[in-house]
């Protein structure tokens, strides 16, 4: 693909919640490798100060973030950061200084972007548990949906739960990062004393299959909204606009400019088809009686209205 330098994948989570055994399960299941390249922190100090880029093959890259010790406002801008690839590979994170970044991934790259999230989450951690880590995702979760990624949650420490408590765990990790429960999986920390116990590596297999399709989806969406984006300026003013506006054509429209997949939008376009709502000025008229519908969020729905009400300034919506 021109332009671009293969899948980035991004591992994010508490520090100690097992990335680096992760990262060295991958290396040692493709490459037959006796010890992986990521250290691991045991004493739950700070482990990575680099956002450190690990090339598995030619396609695709791990990128090892240095762990956080709570997920506040620092630390949210700093994840933004490194998903805008506003933090470049191989330099330092000085958590001293403001990380200045988009809070909306308005104008980034999308070669130096993250493409695909794995979030790591302890099946024993207590903020999991408690309900904590759900309140402090909040944000990022609302961010990731917002940028179509769609966040891949590693449970790490599976041998340390009863069976009993597995769907529980799973359930409560997949509700805290926002990842579907197709994406959520439990994968036990790799020891030297598991030579040649293949588990491990089989786990993380899996768990990579599924990044690198949700990258390859991620990928294909944003670079169809480029080509779509380029198409629409080379038409410039012979494309209508208005009343007699398809209704496609006007969810495209704000599709590029918010930066939203358009398969998000696709089933609302479908659904306001079958009601016989096919222009924008129909939308914008029997906007009261559907604004309400489940498909949408309140972040969507409020940026149709401003578009409607850019595209209708009269309108009292």
């Amino acid at each position: 693909m021109k332009d671009f330098d293969g899948v980035r994948i991004g591992l994010f989570g508490i520090t100690g919640s097992g990335k680096s055994s992760f990262i060295n399960s991958v290396f040692m299941a493709l490459h037959g490798e006796d010890e992986g390249p990521a250290v691991i922190q045991s004493t739950g100090a700070e482990g990575t100060i680099i956002l450190e880029a690990l090339p598995v093959t030619d396609g695709f890259t791990l990128l090892d973030t240095r762990g956080f010790g709570l997920l506040g406002g620092d630390a949210e801008k700093e994840i933004l950061a490194i998903l805008n690839g506003d933090i470049k590979d191989e330099s330092g994170i000085d958590r001293d200084k403001t990380v200045k970044t988009s809070l909306t991934g308005v104008g980034t790259v999308l070669r130096d972007e993250t493409h695909v999230v794995l979030w790591f989450v302890k099946a024993n951690d207590p903020r999991l548990h408690k309900g904590a880590y759900r309140c402090h995702m909040d944000f990022l979760r609302q961010q990731l949906l917002r940028r179509g990624i769609a966040p891949i949650t590693v449970i790490t420490h599976h041998d340390k739960i009863a069976e009993s408590q597995e769907e529980e765990v799973l359930a409560k990790a997949s509700a805290a990062t926002g990842s579907p429960r197709s994406f959520t999986f439990f994968v036990t920390n790799y020891h030297v004393d598991q030579e040649g116990d293949y588990r491990t590596h089989i786990e993380a297999m899996k768990v990579m299959r599924s990044a690198l399709l949700v990258a390859e989806r991620y990928v294909k969406i944003h670079k169809q909204q480029e080509q779509y984006k380029r198409e629409s300026e080379a038409i410039g003013n012979q494309k209508v606009t208005g009343p007699n506006e398809t209704v496609e054509d006007f969810f495209r429209r704000l599709s590029s400019k918010e930066h939203i997949p358009f398969d998000q939008i696709q089933p609302i376009i479908d659904k306001l088809k079958k009601e016989d709502i096919t222009t924008s000025k129909s939308l914008s008229d029997n906007w009261v009686d559907i604004r309400g519908d489940k498909l949408m969020s309140d972040w969507l729905r409020g940026c149709i209205e401003k578009e409607l009400a850019d595209t209708f300034k009269e309108i009292n919506l």
